[in-house]
């Protein structure tokens, strides 16, 4: 006998036929097939990516397949209350390293962030699915990638020469960390103070409340703020 289902008990008797006519029937015998490992799991997709940290679910089973039996099958191995219960084993690779696959997760849920990982780096996940009977399959081999970082602050602005009248010459030293990825621009911004005018001359005296009045009355206009300095973009 072929195509059974698994895990399914069967009960079954026989006769004998001739010519002249059929036996009687045999006395019954029951029998159980057994059970048979779950199909394999879908590959898992990403939930959620950090900088050091990748968050990952999948499902029970590959619900978009057209195979009637693996269908029949995905319905059987469905956990429920009184059903097989089915456990499932994630695999990470790390190809810098060169250690190959190995285990980051391996239980009963069907969702897992893995941690302690390092910046814009791509690592590779598969799946496999178990169950008393045995373990599916591994699932197709997904890569995904952690996210760099901001970088950290450039050190030690400074006067590169003297100053002059129209005009200053900056220097800086790149940040110690990069984020990961490599610098692509500095901005540089530059708070511009209140000059008075020649018509509106104010007396030293009166300097210092005249500079904090404009301040605050210049506060949210773009003028007594940090602004981009179009030629500091490098």
């Amino acid at each position: 006998m072929t195509q059974l289902t698994p895990s399914t008990e069967y009960v079954l008797r026989v006769m004998a036929e001739n010519s002249y006519g059929t036996s009687p029937w045999s006395s019954i015998v029951t029998a159980s097939t057994s059970g048979s490992p779950p199909p394999t799991p879908r590959t898992p997709h990403l939930v959620n990516s950090g900088v050091h940290s990748l968050t990952l679910a999948w499902y029970s089973s590959n619900s978009g397949s057209n195979n009637a039996n693996q269908q029949q099958q995905q319905q059987q191995q469905q956990p429920t209350p009184n059903g097989p219960t089915i456990s499932y084993t994630l695999e990470m690779e790390d190809e810098a390293m060169g250690h190959g696959f190995v285990t980051v997760f391996d239980g009963t849920g069907t969702e897992h962030c893995v941690g302690n990982l390092r910046r814009n780096t791509r690592y590779r996940f598969r799946l496999a699915a178990a169950n008393a009977d045995g373990r599916s399959r591994w699932s197709e081999v997904v890569t995904l990638s952690t996210l760099p970082d901001r970088p950290t602050t450039p050190r030690a602005m400074r006067l590169s020469g003297p100053p002059l009248s129209n005009r200053l010459s900056l220097v800086w030293d790149a940040p110690e960390d990069d984020g990961g990825l490599p610098i692509q621009a500095y901005r540089l911004e530059v708070r511009l103070p209140y000059v008075p005018s020649a018509d509106n001359t104010v007396q030293s005296s009166h300097m210092s409340d005249t500079w904090s009045d404009m301040n605050k009355s210049l506060l949210g206009t773009g003028v007594d703020k940090l602004l981009c300095w179009p030629r500091a973009i490098g």
